[in-house]
């Protein structure tokens, strides 16, 4: 009985283990169960961490390629009962939203421990909903599932790796537009040619098999009585033109976020176009 005793006394003696360790720790082996192979490596950030629980890399070809595409996360867990509507709220200090903001795709994951779920939202529809510069509280409704971490893992990829070939592009200069047609792109980001606008607008359909060019040779010159149209095997290749464009827009876009007033824009990439764009070339 005495050793029985002093067996009790020297466990109670230790330290104690709160149950919001316990509770955190099961978040986070429920994330990385999500975030594992094929799709992801995940590695807890133990040293001087600043509001990041949790890197996970990309894995390419069925999990045989690790890439160092990483995103970051922070995983909360809680007892908490759900808001009304099902959510639940989480409030962050704001410079720990701005951090979490400088790597791409970066989350929030929130563990339910009395429904036994995981919710995330992204650091991005974190900041849109923010109100002040010093908290910030975030609302988890998406649930985070299998089909939300390969979600994850495609967008990493192709915005990693466009920023890669942003960054080994020699000149980063895009030849879209040859021939020095006139055009720009509507609403949706479709190219509308100028020549082709005036046209339609005028005598109709173009029919299959040909092409409006222009009678002196100016692309620039769009006026009526400069349009004819002639029989063709080889049309403009437009759904190539198309893609060009919007790489390029894309391209820009991405110049602008990483290097700022330094950035280089490719040309002849238009806005879409203003009422009565075509005014002047009647």
């Amino acid at each position: 009985m005495k050793k029985q005793k002093e067996s009790k006394t020297h466990w109670a003696s230790l330290p104690q283990r709160p149950q919001e360790h316990v509770y955190a720790d099961l978040g986070v082996r429920k994330f990385c169960d999500l975030f594992t192979d094929p799709w992801f490596i995940t590695r807890e950030e133990t040293k001087s961490d600043y509001g990041v629980d949790i890197v996970i890399e990309a894995l390419t070809d069925n999990g045989k390629h690790p890439t160092n595409i990483r995103s970051h996360a922070q995983v909360k867990s809680s007892t908490k009962m759900p808001n009304v509507d099902g959510s639940y709220s989480y409030s962050i200090p704001f410079s720990n939203l701005n951090y979490l903001l400088n790597n791409p795709y970066s989350l929030y994951a929130f563990y339910s421990v009395k429904e036994d779920k995981l919710l995330y939202c992204t650091a991005e529809s974190a900041y849109k909903t923010y109100a002040d510069r010093k908290n910030v509280t975030i609302h988890f409704i998406e649930v985070l599932d299998e089909q939300v971490a390969k979600n994850i893992h495609s967008q990493i990829m192709d915005t990693s790796m466009s920023i890669r070939d942003l960054l080994l592009s020699p000149n980063r200069r895009m030849i879209i537009n040859p021939d020095q047609f006139v055009y720009s792109t509507d609403k949706e980001g479709k190219v509308i040619f100028m020549h082709n606008l005036i046209w339609e607008s005028t005598f109709g359909k173009i029919p299959d098999g040909h092409e409006v060019y222009h009678i002196n040779g100016n692309v620039f010159d769009n006026t009526k009585a400069n349009l004819s149209l002639r029989e063709t095997d080889n049309p403009f290749p437009i759904e190539e033109f198309q893609i060009d464009v919007s790489n390029a827009q894309i391209t820009n876009v991405l110049s602008v976020l990483l290097e700022g007033d330094n950035a280089y824009l490719i040309d002849d990439v238009p806005p879409p176009p203003k009422k009565g764009v075509c005014k002047h070339n009647k």
